[in-house]
């Protein structure tokens, strides 16, 4: 099925999905191709389905490059140019779907926007590892254990600093920045 895509007013890309229960038929076929329901204004297949729960063929009132852009009119903000794409250029990984960009009738990323969500996904992981080092500090304090302290304050500053692990903005694809986001996760202390 085809896909619509658009660049939002805040830049990022959308993409719309048809329903396909909502493209139009006029006919619907049983086995040996019996006409079960015909209908003289054509009606969503969705809508026909739940009357005649076993559907053979269907024969449709629209093209289905028709049915993408009738849902695009529907869906997509007015005004907005919009592209209608094969399922093959949308990107499988949404990792960082937040800095696609769309060229054409294709998505690619802005990686520097995709660093900076790679950044955002890095503090969030240590959201936890910060309440643990914190406890730490705590007990370390009442126990008046000084190289323990030391060792806590070393393990926070690292965690201070993975987001501006280099290897970040040494990514050439998402691919890589990829990678690099889960190996610096997986080195916080």
């Amino acid at each position: 099925m085809k896909k619509i895509i658009y660049t939002r007013s805040d830049g990022g890309v959308s993409v719309v999905s048809p329903a396909e229960g909502q493209r139009l038929a006029t006919k619907v076929l049983a086995a040996f191709g019996i006409v079960l329901f015909q209908v003289g204004t054509p009606l969503p297949v969705e809508q026909i389905s739940r009357i005649w729960k076993i559907l053979f063929g269907v024969e449709w009132a629209e093209t289905e490059d028709e049915f993408v852009t009738r849902i695009a009119a529907k869906d997509v903000p007015t005004g907005t140019p919009f592209q209608i794409v094969e399922q093959s250029a949308i990107p499988q990984d949404r990792a960082f779907h937040n800095a696609w960009k769309q060229a054409g009738a294709t998505i690619e990323h802005d990686l520097p926007r995709a660093v900076i969500i790679a950044q955002d996904k890095i503090r969030q992981a240590r959201v936890p590892r910060f309440a643990h080092w914190d406890a730490q500090w705590n007990k370390a304090q009442e126990d008046s254990d000084l190289l323990a302290l030391e060792r806590i304050k070393q393990n926070r500053q690292k965690l201070r600093d993975a987001p501006a692990d280099s290897r970040l903005w040494a990514a050439m694809n998402e691919a890589e920045l990829k990678t690099a986001m889960q190996a610096v996760i997986s080195e916080l202390p």
